[in-house]
């Protein structure tokens, strides 16, 4: 398991949106420019909507993309079949909202499970005295 980021993209002037994941944003981001604009003159911008940290990228993009299948299209660059409907963008803002809540909601669950692990020796000893 890797900590990675998924990310929902917006590419202007063309009007589109791109999910992925990447342990790297930033050079993400500028490949994914790259090769949209080799051998253009109208130059793509690719900028940043939302981007998470998650405990298992891999996987939270995979249900992304199985969730999402009939809305995603092939479009060009890198990642190019990872683009999106517009209309099914605010789902897909929510559903990466809600996988990083029950990302925080596991960490603090098992903090919580370890510390009573961890201390459950000096609980039950004070109340035996």
């Amino acid at each position: 398991m890797t900590m990675g980021r998924v990310y929902l993209l917006f590419v202007t002037p063309a009007l589109r949106f791109k999910i992925g994941k990447t342990e790297n944003l930033n050079r993400r981001v500028s490949e994914i420019e790259t090769s949209l604009n080799k051998g253009r003159k109208r130059k793509q911008k690719v900028k940043v909507i939302l981007a998470l940290f998650t405990m298992d990228e891999d996987e939270r993009e995979d249900w992304v993309k199985v969730i999402f299948k009939p809305f995603l299209y092939t479009w060009r660059g890198s990642g190019k079949t990872e683009y999106i409907r517009f209309f099914v963008v605010p789902f897909v803002f929510i559903f990466y909202l809600l996988i990083q809540f029950f990302d925080l909601l596991a960490i603090a669950l098992i903090v919580v499970l370890l510390l009573l692990l961890f201390l459950a020796p000096l609980i039950f000893s004070l109340l035996i005295t």
